[in-house]
C-alpha cells in the first residue's frame, strides 16, 4: 500500500527507536496486526516524515537474502 492510499480515518500508532537502531512494536498492536517475531517487514518513507510498515506478502527470504537487505 502507497502512503497516497491510506485512508485519512486509519489507525496510527507511533513507536520510538533506540540508540541502538531497534524498533520495539507493543504486544498489543502485534496482535492486533497479527505480525509476531521474525515476520519480514516492508517500510516505506513517507513525504511527511513517517514511515509505514506492512508485513511483506513475502515471509521466505533466505539467510544471505536479509543480509543483503540490513546491509550486513
Amino acid at each position: 500500500m502507497n502512503y497516497d492510499q491510506i485512508p485519512n480515518d486509519a489507525e496510527r500508532w507511533s513507536v520510538t527507536v533506540d540508540e541502538e537502531g531497534i524498533l520495539t512494536i507493543p504486544d498489543d498492536l502485534l496482535l492486533r496486526l497479527e505480525w509476531k517475531e521474525g515476520d519480514v517487514l516492508d517500510w516505506q518513507d513517507n513525504p511527511d516524515g513517517t514511515i509505514t510498515l506492512t508485513k511483506s506478502p513475502r515471509q521466505d527470504y533466505t539467510d544471505e537474502e536479509l543480509e543483503e537487505f540490513n546491509g550486513i
